[in-house]
């Protein structure tokens, strides 16, 4: 990688090139350190280096954070979404249809607290629902979606 500055060289390395670095599904073994040693280091009043808990575990520091902060962190609501939540979603979408733009998943993941996964499930059902209604000449109803129709409900992986 010539002409690039180190610090740029170091980051591909460490992010994605380094052939020890782990892909695909994660392990429980790596969701248990990670839960450990995250727990310990608030115990302790620090927050964890994800790169160093990458490198412990053979993953990237940003999946490691990604893990973290989109599927096993406790603070995460995964309850019944509320009504207000659900307006919410729904006028971010009736708001993306309008302006030709998308949702931002990872934001609304964010303002919610709510699991990414969870938000991009929801999304997309009332993206088509709105797609639907705006078909036939209406708006997005007011609408739960029923816990049999999220994520879990369908079997699929929530990490």
């Amino acid at each position: 990688m010539v002409g690039r500055p180190p610090q740029h060289v170091d980051r591909r390395w460490n992010e994605t090139s380094n052939p020890r670095l782990e892909s695909g599904a994660w392990s429980a073994e790596e969701d248990n350190f990670l839960l450990r040693e995250v727990g310990a280091a608030k115990a302790a009043g620090k927050t964890l280096c994800w790169s160093v808990a990458g490198r412990v575990i053979a993953r990237s520091g940003s999946g490691v954070a990604h893990r973290w902060n989109r599927v096993l962190n406790p603070a995460l609501r995964r309850d019944e979404w509320t009504s207000e939540e659900t307006e919410i979603l729904q006028e971010e979408v009736k708001k993306a249809f309008e302006t030709g733009k998308s949702v931002s998943h990872a934001a609304l993941s964010k303002q919610l607290n709510r699991p990414y996964r969870h938000v991009q499930y929801r999304v997309h059902k009332a993206t088509l629902q709105y797609a639907q209604q705006r078909a036939s000449g209406g708006g997005l109803a007011a609408r739960n979606v029923s816990e049999s129709e999220t994520i879990e409900g369908k079997g699929r992986a929530t990490g």
